[in-house]
């Protein structure tokens, strides 16, 4: 009496094409309802302003004194230290807190300068992360524009 063995290799053939075509509509469906955030919502327009940007950040580097800022990770806050000699004549703008991974939790706060030429900002409400601090001010007619990294733990 022998029995003879049944080749399985059609089945394991047929479930490594199955598992391969699950495996690729799997990734469209994920990917057709993956949310992707544009780095900002006119990107074009922005696009059509970058010789003005660029000239803000020449402008900016150009400062006799330097614009600074120091995260503190503690106290959770941020201080932005503003040129003495600008902070004198007036400073108007904006401080943005971008979020790369998450246009939704983008926070835009005005420039409140104290005697000192200083801001603090309460930074505990941000998520931990990964942050673009952008800092575009004005004096006048000028228009600065200072960008950097925070990392938030």
């Amino acid at each position: 009496m022998s029995m003879k063995k049944k080749s399985r290799w059609g089945w394991g053939i047929a479930g490594v094409y199955t598992l391969f075509a699950l495996s690729g509509i799997g990734f469209v469906i994920f990917s057709r309802f993956h949310q992707m955030d544009l780095v900002t919502e006119k990107y074009y327009q922005e696009e059509l302003q970058y010789q003005q940007h660029i000239d803000r950040h020449q402008r900016t580097q150009a400062l006799p004194n330097a614009f600074a800022w120091e995260y503190n990770a503690t106290a959770k806050t941020v201080i932005l230290k503003f040129p003495s000699e600008l902070a004198a004549k007036g400073i108007n703008g904006d401080i943005m807190f971008f979020r790369p991974s998450d246009a939704a939790q983008d926070k835009v706060i005005p420039i409140e300068l104290s005697e000192q030429g200083h801001q603090l900002v309460d930074v505990s409400h941000l998520s931990k992360g990964l942050w673009r601090v952008k800092v575009f001010w004005s004096v006048g007619e000028d228009e600065y524009y200072n960008e950097d990294v925070l990392v938030i733990e």
